[in-house]
């Protein structure tokens, strides 16, 4: 539901479904990570190619102060806008990485907080279909949500 004010979603309202994660995904050159910050080189492209060129994915993932101490299974996958997989050049497997993520309760954070996890994923140079929009498409704990997508064109 939104507020007719404001135009924007009205929290308040109980069948507003919010996802247990808070998801910021941004794509970039080169990222890294470092003291849990993120580092990004070349960050906000939204065109690539025609070349095949590096890319990394810059994210924040927000966890429930009550997922503290525990892991965060993701799966990052690289798909055409009808959910098809995008395959490695010459018929290789699907592009995408899959791993977990363990969350800290850092020192001096009050119970409760909202817990932040920066992520940093870069891949080698892709050679990626051209003329096509790409998305990259983001799995928690076997959860997607239409906010955990990152699009993309190619030239």
């Amino acid at each position: 539901m939104t507020d007719p004010e404001l135009n924007e979603p009205n929290l308040n309202q109980p069948d507003f479904n919010q996802p247990d994660f808070n998801v910021t995904m941004l794509l970039c050159d080169h990222v890294t990570v470092a003291e849990g910050k993120l580092f990004i080189n070349g960050g906000g492209w939204t065109l690539t190619g025609p070349n095949p060129t590096p890319m990394g994915i810059a994210l924040v993932i927000g966890v429930p102060w009550s997922s503290a101490g525990s892991d965060v299974r993701f799966r990052l996958a690289l798909v055409m806008t009808d959910g098809q997989p995008v395959a490695a050049p010459s018929g290789g497997a699907p592009i995408a990485i899959e791993g977990n993520v363990h969350v800290n309760s850092p020192e001096g954070m009050s119970p409760g907080a909202h817990l932040d996890v920066p992520l940093a994923i870069n891949f080698p140079p892709l050679e990626l279909p051209s003329g096509q929009r790409l998305i990259w498409e983001l799995e928690l704990n076997d959860s997607r949500h239409a906010d955990w997508r990152l699009p993309f064109h190619t030239r």
